[in-house]
């Protein structure tokens, strides 16, 4: 389905029953989604809003801010490794949180294309190459400091030590 920059492009929250943030998201076709939502739960009905935005790029950028900020129950996929929590680390004696890192950042840090990124992660769900940990927040791909670190180990190769490195012909002894 072609989605129309001209229509209207919605940003809505889900909560269950409970009152908890289940789901946030962004669409063009809001009855289409809640109705879609409804159909899937095993609570009924849920509670929901919906704020409008002019063009799509506003609305999923309003998304992402939103995943980020409010960390909705069922926007994650990495649930199995807790790595969706923000936690307090302890650097150079001082204590701040943890920030995640986008696709770009990773690839600059480590001098690689985000296209080699998102093929080892795809690698690793498929089973060809080893796990790669990450973050979703709908589509958005991201990492935390840790997790920057394992994906540099994975693919480091250790360099050669210096007495099997050869420059060419040996010196003679004078």
């Amino acid at each position: 389905m072609k989605i129309r920059e001209d229509a209207r492009h919605y940003v809505y929250r889900i909560w269950d029953h409970d009152g908890s943030l289940a789901w946030v998201g962004a669409t063009s076709n809001l009855v289409a989604r809640i109705d879609d939502y409804r159909r899937n739960s095993a609570e009924g009905a849920p509670l929901w809003a919906a704020v409008e935005y002019p063009t799509r790029a506003a609305a999923f950028a309003a998304e992402r801010a939103a995943i980020a900020a409010e960390l909705p129950r069922n926007n994650r996929q990495s649930k199995p490794t807790g790595a969706h929590l923000r936690t307090a680390y302890e650097r150079n004696g001082e204590v701040s949180l943890e920030r995640d890192y986008d696709l770009n950042e990773v690839a600059d840090a480590i001098g690689m294309s985000t296209r080699w990124i998102r093929d080892r992660i795809r690698e690793g769900k498929q089973g060809t190459g080893p796990v790669v940990e990450h973050i979703r927040y709908g589509h958005v791909i991201k990492f935390t400091a840790a997790q920057v670190d394992r994906l540099k180990a994975q693919h480091t190769v250790a360099p050669a030590l210096d007495d099997q490195v050869t420059t060419g012909r040996k010196k003679r002894a004078s």
